[in-house]
């Protein structure tokens, strides 16, 4: 049986969280997002082990939490368009008052 739990190691990504509290299956979208972001290679290697390349990829069609530099990054390695990538897009903006 696999470990639902993170690594001590990963406790540095998840500042704001109670790392004990984070489960590897209910709260993946959160701990993807953080590792993509922040991990180290061993950490990413940690993700590759736990979740899908898929995963990787719904990630970061979904939320716009990645830095431009990130988004960048993790969208050439997993053979994305930019146009795929939330974080990669304009920004709406509603226009104030109908002006």
């Amino acid at each position: 049986m696999r470990s639902n739990k993170l690594p001590k190691r990963l406790q540095k990504y998840f500042w704001d969280v109670d790392i004990d509290q984070l489960a590897v299956d209910k709260n993946a979208d959160f701990i993807l997002k953080r590792v993509l972001e922040h991990g180290a290679t061993r950490d990413i290697l940690w993700l590759k082990q736990k979740y899908t390349l898929d995963d990787f990829r719904q990630v970061l069609r979904k939320y716009r939490d990645f830095s431009r530099k990130t988004a960048l990054f993790w969208a050439s390695i997993l053979n994305l368009k930019s146009s795929e990538v939330k974080c990669l897009q304009i920004p709406y903006r509603q226009i104030p008052y109908g002006v």
